[in-house]
């Protein structure tokens, strides 16, 4: 008897110590840019309790698209992927759904794929996590923020912002680069820029160097790309002996083909939502799932709304 049978059997908990099973689940979801469609992934993934605890594998997802006002009427799009979807966006002057997922590989990979309506996927870009870490003089480096890598549609759909955090020795840097949504090539990048003064903190741990930022991106109703990052009191200052936000949200606005205009004091709310596709709609709706069928939440008192609350 292997031990974790044993030990179940000690505990008398059999029932919580289950085999893999296969399951499937509604994920997330985003109103097209118009507000008459709806996308939404669809997760497959295996599943056990061991112990108490929930354990998931072999994640893999298929996204459908339904009319915004028949969200029975679910069409896939395309094949299933492997990957856990981290955001979905839906426009519709192409008709395409974005799809911005982890792969979670030896390394793990961020994974940006585009479904079109004729069923085709295309892979757009892939950013490895290995990435993430290099071998330094005397140090490793590594990154210490949670997300660094994203793809962000223009409010028309037209074109692709993709933006992610590259490391160097010396900590991180930021590059941009602007994707034809319909052709899926390059229209302007990838341009690297230093990031802003404070913006970045360097934790040293034994003999790895962890450079951290708090990075935000969203496009604005002016079709411009926007890159944010939190201004920062530097571990040496502060009380906790932490690094602590200085309440300042300050980067850049970029545009195809121009030099990047900077910006210091953003809001907030001026992120979130990134476009006009978004898990909200202009009512505070969203879109959740009760026993298998997809439906329309209560709206928010405050619902987001895209360009800085306006």
């Amino acid at each position: 008897m292997n031990r974790v049978l044993a030990l179940c059997v000690a505990m008398m908990v059999l029932p919580a110590c289950e085999q893999w099973s296969r399951q499937e689940a509604w994920g997330p979801a985003a109103w097209s840019d118009n507000g008459e469609q709806v996308a939404v992934a669809k997760l497959h993934y295996e599943r056990r309790t061991q112990l108490m605890n929930l354990e998931t594998r072999n994640r893999e997802f298929e996204v459908y698209t339904a009319p915004a006002n028949n969200m029975s009427a679910t069409s896939m799009r395309g094949g299933r992927l492997a990957g856990s979807v981290r955001t979905i966006y839906s426009m519709s002057a192409l008709d395409y759904v974005l799809v911005d997922s982890w792969v979670d590989t030896d390394v793990g990979v961020y994974r940006f794929d585009q479904f079109l309506s004729n069923g085709e996927v295309r892979q757009l870009r892939q950013r490895s996590d290995s990435l993430n870490e290099l071998e330094c003089s005397g140090f490793r480096g590594r990154n210490g923020s949670a997300t660094d890598t994203t793809m962000i549609p223009s409010p028309g759909g037209l074109v692709l912002a993709y933006a992610y955090l590259e490391l160097s020795c010396d900590g991180r840097s930021l590059a941009v680069e602007f994707i034809d949504a319909e052709s899926s090539g390059t229209v302007d990048g990838p341009n690297v820029y230093p990031l802003p003064e404070n913006t970045q903190n360097r934790w040293e741990d034994g003999d790895t160097h962890l450079f951290s930022v708090y990075m935000y991106s969203a496009w604005t109703p002016e079709n411009t790309f926007m890159v944010g990052f939190e201004e920062l009191i530097p571990i040496t200052e502060s009380e906790s002996g932490l690094p602590e936000l200085q309440g300042n949200t300050k980067g850049w606005f970029f545009e195809a083909g121009a030099e990047p205009v900077a910006f210091t004091g953003m809001a907030p709310e001026c992120f979130s939502p990134s476009t006009t596709s978004a898990y909200e709609n202009a009512l505070g709706q969203r879109i959740s799932s009760q026993g298998g069928l997809l439906t329309v939440g209560a709206a928010s008192a405050e619902p987001e709304v895209f360009g800085c609350g306006q």
